[in-house]
């Protein structure tokens, strides 16, 4: 795998499509690690929210996570999701730093920076099928 011009160039044997898809994924969780950190950070700032840490996973199921201590999962997946719904969930996460679980005191606080949170919910259940096969298969 290398980058030239913007533009990914991999090596590998076609018919080992499972090396491909591995290939491209690796490329994606260290593209993920140089970008979602910061970029938290950047929204943390923004919102007056801190948190504990941050790490960047494969997950699937979920976009993001915090964890009671406060350290925040991002998915790699969401590099595929327009930037507005990475914002929001990032959002999401951090207010769950201030209120770990779902009440309607943690609505309220994720409505105070995001007003637009009840569409972008609904945004972000359809944006999986921005996610490309090879993403989530292994």
């Amino acid at each position: 795998l290398r980058e030239m011009d913007g533009r990914l160039i991999i090596s590998c044997d076609i018919r080992n499509g499972e090396l491909c898809r591995l290939l491209l994924r690796r490329w994606v969780m260290q593209k993920a690690w140089q970008m979602l950190p910061s970029w938290l950070a950047r929204v943390a700032y923004e919102t007056g929210l801190s948190y504990a840490g941050c790490s960047v996973t494969s997950a699937r199921t979920r976009w993001g996570s915090c964890s009671r201590g406060g350290k925040i999962n991002l998915s790699a997946r969401l590099l595929f999701v327009p930037s507005h719904l990475v914002r929001h969930v990032m959002i999401h996460e951090l207010c769950h730093t201030v209120h770990p679980d779902h009440s309607v005191r943690f609505w309220e606080l994720v409505r105070s920076f995001d007003p637009d949170y009840v569409s972008l919910r609904a945004e972000l259940r359809e944006a999986t099928r921005l996610v490309p096969l090879w993403m989530e298969k292994g």
